[in-house]
């Protein structure tokens, strides 16, 4: 059935572009040509020649618009499955799912934090969970590929990608900066120890 449709889908799209090229060859054709038969004929070899190269340049025309202004966005957008199914495009949705924290992690468990992130973290200690965002040896792994999660009275309170500049619109309030300030305290030196006998 959905075969069916996209080649239905398939023959309207050539069907739109080539009935404006056999009109337009008819016209063209009909100042240099006067025998009606071989106009005719002459249109309709012009439109099975020019049909396919006008879809193929329709086509990119489309492909491009979409790549810029489309397919960028939604390649950048967290999305939860993409996150558990394609590991390798962890960075490029950090920053998405920083601007979006509030929506979607702030006040959450770790228990709720784990199911919706995933059990792949590289380190777990009391107040944060670090998730790395590329493929890398462990041993030179930098900050800039790890995700921070910070937990206060067992609560997300913030999210963080060191080295990202984010829009800062007020994500932080003073509860968070001091919850922050004291988690990073206790784990920031734990995170290189981690790193290294990994």
């Amino acid at each position: 059935m959905s075969e069916m449709f996209v080649l239905l889908v398939i023959f309207l799209i050539v069907g739109l572009v080539a009935i404006p090229i056999y009109f337009i060859a008819r016209a063209i054709f009909k100042k240099f040509i006067v025998n009606n038969r071989t106009r005719r004929l002459c249109s309709i070899i012009s439109t099975i020649v020019m049909t396919p190269i006008a879809c193929a340049i329709i086509g990119t025309i489309f492909g491009v618009v979409f790549f810029f202004f489309f397919d960028r966005n939604t390649s950048n957008y967290f999305y939860e499955y993409r996150w558990h199914d394609n590991p390798s495009e962890r960075h490029y949705m950090s920053r998405n799912l920083i601007q979006r924290k509030k929506e979607l992690l702030i006040g959450k468990t770790k228990v709720e934090v784990i199911e919706m992130l995933g059990e792949d973290f590289f380190r777990i200690d009391e107040n944060t969970i670090y998730y790395k965002l590329k493929k890398t040896i462990p041993l030179f792994i930098s900050e800039k590929d790890v995700l921070k999660i910070y937990f206060w009275n067992g609560r997300v309170v913030n999210v963080m990608q060191p080295g990202l500049i984010i829009n800062e619109n007020d994500y932080y309030d003073a509860t968070e900066l001091v919850a922050v300030e004291e988690v990073e305290q206790d784990s920031d030196e734990v995170i290189e120890i981690e790193v290294c006998e990994e």
